[in-house]
């Protein structure tokens, strides 16, 4: 009895579904056919064979029926974060708390990454477990998902089957490589001068322009005490655009103009690694990145700096497919034309 709700507690708390499934009616045929014939062709072998062939099936029921209460798995995902070559890996856990062992388990995996294999048949011993790791290297970016899954098990006779079946999906995120030893300069801005002081810097920067009112979400390191202390109130630095200026990185995912579409060294896969490895440069320099990715789903990220935009970057890297029908020109205007609040510094 505690046993029993020990198990329908994990299968709540796991969110699995079990059943069981009667894997050939031949079994049940041969069944209704003994006990004709034992009710109206009454002799010891009709009755023999009954005894022994109905035995057999309460004994396998009562095995499945076990199993349903006490089997159960578990997967978890090693590194959250992985890119193209990577290897990604899985811990799986099969654990038997019923007193008969499971003398095969087949694991039905239904996730979607390329290359990635998790389907595989273990054993369990009674009130025994097993551990193993499932991993595979990561040959495609993009967005893709782990499970859903189920577990199947059955009796020694083959005639029932238990499903456990878990119906929950993570969602992965396969990122680009980022190569950093491409030669290739950055750009130097567009801010100088004149238009580089007209505009303010949103974080801090090593010029300081002017001071401004406090605002409430102001960090207190910005403070200016001095002149704070002459004006009575609290007044921060307002800081300047860096010379060097921001970047913008604009993707050309318009379908027509691609080649070697679906492949490796296609026309899509080199603008994404290019991409990503010159953003991965201009943010180690603190230089402000921004992309415009004009696919059937348009993205666009603004100007950021630091490890939390390389992140955003990526993602929207991961993500790009050259689906889009907007010419190379017209998203080059559309950029132009962004607000100012929505385009960053630039």
């Amino acid at each position: 009895m505690i046993a029993g709700q020990r198990a329908a507690a994990a299968e709540r708390r796991d969110g699995s579904q079990t059943s069981i499934q009667l894997r050939h009616r031949l079994p049940l045929l041969w069944l209704a056919i003994l006990i004709v014939g034992a009710v109206f062709l009454p002799d010891r072998i009709w009755t023999t064979l009954l005894i022994g062939f109905g035995g057999m099936f309460v004994v396998a029921f009562v095995w499945v029926w076990l199993l349903a209460r006490g089997l159960h798995a578990s997967r978890r995902l090693r590194f959250g974060w992985v890119a193209v070559g990577d290897r990604l890996q899985e811990e799986f856990a099969l654990i038997n708390t019923a007193e008969i062992p499971a003398l095969w388990v087949e694991i039905v995996d239904e996730s979607d990454v390329p290359g990635y294999q998790a389907a595989v048949v273990r054993t369990a011993g009674a009130r025994g477990s097993d551990q193993w790791r499932v991993s595979a290297v990561c040959l495609r970016r993009g967005l893709y998902r782990l499970g859903p899954w189920e577990i199947r098990s059955g009796d020694p006779f083959g005639i029932f089957t238990i499903v456990r079946r878990y119906p929950q999906q993570q969602e992965i995120i396969i990122h680009p490589p980022v190569h950093g030893d491409l030669p290739m300069p950055l750009p130097q801005g567009q801010s100088s001068g004149r238009a580089r002081a007209r505009q303010r810097a949103w974080q801090a920067t090593i010029n300081a322009a002017s001071v401004r009112d406090y605002q409430h979400n102001d960090p207190y390191n910005w403070i200016h005490w001095r002149t704070s202390a002459k004006r009575g109130e609290l007044y921060v630095r307002q800081f300047d655009l860096d010379a060097a200026g921001d970047i913008w990185i604009v993707l050309d995912l318009e379908a027509a103009v691609q080649l070697g579409e679906g492949s490796p060294e296609g026309t899509e896969e080199h603008a994404v690694l290019l991409a990503a490895a010159l953003a991965s440069r201009a943010l180690s320099q603190t230089r402000g990145v921004g992309l415009v990715a004009h696919s059937a789903t348009p993205q666009i990220v603004p100007p950021g700096v630091g490890e939390g935009q390389q992140w955003k970057l990526l993602r929207a890297l991961a993500l790009a497919e050259a689906d889009g029908v907007t010419p190379l020109a017209a998203a080059l205007r559309d950029l132009a034309n962004l607000p100012q609040d929505a385009a960053g510094r630039r």
